[in-house]
């Protein structure tokens, strides 16, 4: 049976694109977040983004209706906008990706360059050259290689390690879910109990680009972001800690690629992020632009632009816009179109 969801995609697929877009012409910069582009079935994602991946033919299919419906803009155009205080173009789109993914790299640049379509890589920086995993890919690998062992001692043994680390939760696979990056060494710790090898996945697999592949994006003319060191949730870490990830992984990228552009893209959400760590940012270490994920929506942060979620399965590109463009009509009617953040 069809979900609430499929519903209103079917019923969006029904509306006209462009005076949806003309009742939003200070809303019409389209920023899709993408992670990988993929032929195959990526156990480290498996369980943790909640639409999958694309292949190589959903991502084109993508971009030609982004194509179809509106018009690309380069990082340099779009940051003048921003600098100069001018609306951007409207129905405009840029792609980002994030994670730094090597199915990304080995999938979407050809496509872009033969459609002359830009792009911004937003890449965890402590992971380029698979020297890590991520922590949320250690819970989706965990969580695959726990459902094939089919094992109740198994499952019990991680049950255990769960509540000896405070961790409370109704089964195992919501347990495992619920560790973020602050008390991410359970991941490791569940790992040596059921004597699983993180190293050894990493090495079979590489889910990662290593440093060639990223100085073959730049060579390109793609443009390098932060996505910060480790993609910790920026909600549940001080403020320090959030300009530290921040920057170090933007002065890696300008250390190691030459990176002349500042931008940021926020791991996992901005949602909660308040005014201290814009202001601190600033301050500290000021960026051009900064990415969030909350859609089409605007922002008291000025030099903030937020995306949606491009790896959705639930709808063709053409009418995932539509429905984005009703979303934000609605959020205009109900006063809420434009993100308001605490001080602190």
């Amino acid at each position: 049976m069809p979900s609430k969801k499929q519903y209103f995609f079917k019923a969006c697929s029904w509306l006209p694109f462009t005076p949806l877009a003309a009742l939003n012409k200070q809303h019409s910069l389209f920023v899709p977040i993408y992670h990988a582009i993929t032929e195959e079935r990526l156990i480290h994602l498996e369980h943790i983004l909640p639409y999958g991946s694309k292949n190589s033919r959903q991502f084109e299919q993508d971009m030609d209706l982004l194509l179809k419906n509106l018009k690309p803009i380069s990082y340099d155009d779009l940051l003048a906008c921003y600098r100069e205080n001018k609306p951007v173009p409207p129905k405009s789109f840029i792609i980002t990706f994030d994670d730094g993914l090597r199915q990304t790299y080995e999938n979407a640049p050809e496509i872009m360059l033969r459609k002359g379509i830009p792009a911004i890589f937003y890449l965890n920086t402590a992971v380029i050259d698979n020297k890590a995993l991520l922590h949320r890919y250690k819970a989706s690998i965990l969580l695959e290689y726990i459902k094939l062992q089919n094992s109740e001692s198994l499952i019990k043994k991680v049950q255990e390690i769960l509540i000896e680390n405070n961790i409370i939760q109704p089964d195992y696979y919501k347990g495992i879910k619920s560790i973020n990056y602050k008390n991410r060494q359970v991941y490791d710790i569940i790992a040596h109990a059921i004597e699983y090898s993180f190293e050894a996945y990493l090495k079979q697999h590489k889910p990662y680009m290593n440093t060639t592949q990223v100085q073959d994006l730049k060579n390109k003319g793609f443009i390098l972001g932060s996505h910060s060191e480790w993609h910790p949730e920026y909600w549940n870490i001080d403020t320090d800690e959030q300009v530290h990830q921040t920057e170090s992984a933007m002065q890696y990228l300008k250390e190691h690629f030459n990176e002349t552009h500042r931008t940021f893209s926020f791991p996992f959400t901005d949602i909660k992020t308040p005014m201290r760590f814009f202001n601190e940012l600033k301050k500290t270490a000021p960026f051009e632009l900064l990415f969030g994920s909350q859609k089409l929506k605007k922002d008291m942060v000025p030099n903030m632009v937020h995306r949606f979620d491009g790896d959705n399965n639930l709808s063709d590109m053409q009418t995932y816009l539509k429905a984005l463009l009703v979303f934000q009509t609605i959020n205009k009617i109900r006063g809420r179109s434009i993100v308001q953040r605490k001080l602190s």
